[in-house]
């Protein structure tokens, strides 16, 4: 059954029109005028969705896209129901037909809140980080995409809080997994939208926060059983740290970028985040009231609501001199620190020139397989942070003192993965059989 959305145009002046379905059953051709309103100027008339490079608010992109595929969903269930009961296909029994099922979904839906209305008081109850809070969103939203997906098969299907079990847990991972070929595959389901290959580390991570969602509706007695207690969260998988040695840092931080002054302040700042350690979303926050005699103070964001400790960095001398390079700097700003993005393009940028390509193992994340790559490919914000903890767990391998630096909690398993990382240490302690 086709439906491919259209809108049609009564007057040249219109700025909006209302999207329409044209389906050709048994002969008939049917017409139904839906309740959605559009923007003309940013439909997609040849594709009959929304334009993907549309200026327009997430809220209101997610809104019109899932408003349209609820109709989908409604006419198909619809025109099934008709045949099923020897109802006349036409446009006005079809309306008839669509309008019963709408009012008995809303109906319902004043009954009993949505699975999609418990995900929003959730969220809106835990205490968690913008960053972590994305994640959720991230979440909701590819759980919104994957009942559109089953209704396809199952026009009528929701996604319900009784509907979960061991099953259907499977399912979504399956689905996280793939949703990108998926998506390429039905591109009208998901208006050309592409998705990048998923990791398992991805989809675990996203299991991990559905089964914290389940965990809040048993508290709430929203359900009885635990559908995670049959399913199992394959166990995340990371590659050593790839982080670079001091020798390599002051090679780049030595280096002449005076050609290009927007990479060398890029450099500076990376250079100052392998000195202090923190996280890119904390490194942007900082002012310069964060300098407080002679170190870096700040509070974790990933961990404030449920552990606000003050983080106190001492500055060494190579991080004072950054400091007073940019003393000068105007705004509250503690350095020029541009975009997230921008920042991880400058980096790879700043190691290319400089020739940093020791060629390093990493983890392909979605094969699982090691691979070799150069060092300018690789590195990344995050890299400065690995940097700082790497090169001082190798001169002093107490994870909980470098942890109240780093702002890891006390006892964090990350620290598992630098303990066989430097190679002049193994031959240190075997030079000691001697």
């Amino acid at each position: 059954m086709d439906l491919k959305p259209f809108i049609r145009l009564y007057s040249e002046k219109s700025k909006t029109a209302k999207v329409k379905f044209r389906l050709n059953i048994e002969g008939k051709r049917l017409y139904i005028t839906t309740d959605v309103s559009v923007d003309v100027n940013l439909w997609d008339s040849k594709r009959g969705h929304l334009k993907a490079k549309a200026v327009m608010s997430y809220e209101d992109r997610t809104s019109i896209t899932s408003s349209i595929e609820n109709w989908k969903s409604w006419i198909r269930s619809s025109i099934l129901a008709m045949l099923d009961r020897n109802i006349e296909l036409s446009s006005e029994n079809l309306s008839e037909e669509i309008n019963r099922l709408r009012y008995a979904d809303k109906n319902s839906a004043k009954k009993n809140d949505s699975f999609f209305d418990l995900m929003d008081k959730w969220m809106d109850e835990v205490k968690v980080s913008p960053g972590r809070y994305r994640h959720y969103k991230a979440l909701k939203n590819i759980l919104r995409r994957y009942q559109a997906y089953k209704r396809i098969s199952r026009p009528r299907f929701d996604l319900t809080t009784k509907a979960l079990n061991s099953d259907l847990l499977l399912e979504v991972e399956a689905y996280i997994l793939d949703e990108g070929e998926i998506a390429e595959n039905m591109p009208e389901l998901y208006e050309g939208r592409a998705f990048n290959p998923r990791s398992q580390n991805y989809a675990s991570g996203q299991m991990r926060i559905l089964r914290a969602f389940t965990h809040w509706l048993q508290l709430k007695k929203i359900i009885t059983d635990n559908p995670f207690e049959e399913f199992s969260i394959k166990e995340e998988i990371y590659g050593t740290p790839i982080y670079i040695s001091i020798e390599e840092r002051n090679k780049l931080y030595n280096y002449d970028f005076s050609f290009n002054r927007a990479i060398e302040t890029q450099r500076d700042v990376f250079v100052f985040q392998c000195l202090i350690g923190c996280r890119v979303s904390d490194l942007m926050a900082l002012t310069k009231n964060s300098v407080i005699n002679g170190a870096i103070e700040y509070i974790a964001g990933k961990t404030k609501d449920n552990l606000p400790i003050t983080i106190r960095v001492p500055l060494n001398d190579t991080a004072k001199d950054i400091l007073y390079k940019y003393r000068g700097y105007p705004g509250e700003k503690l350095l020029p620190f541009i975009s997230a993005t921008k920042y991880n393009k400058a980096i790879k940028q700043a190691f290319t020139i400089a020739k940093l390509d020791r060629i390093v193992i990493v983890l392909n994340p979605v094969t699982r397989l090691p691979e070799q790559k150069p060092l300018y490919q690789v590195v990344s914000s995050h890299t400065a942070r690995k940097t700082f903890i790497g090169n001082l767990y190798n001169k002093v391998k107490d994870p909980d003192l470098i942890a109240s630096m780093s702002g890891h909690v006390e006892g964090s398993k990350a620290f598992k993965r630098y303990r066989a990382i430097e190679e002049d240490v193994k031959k240190e302690l075997v030079n000691m059989l001697d």
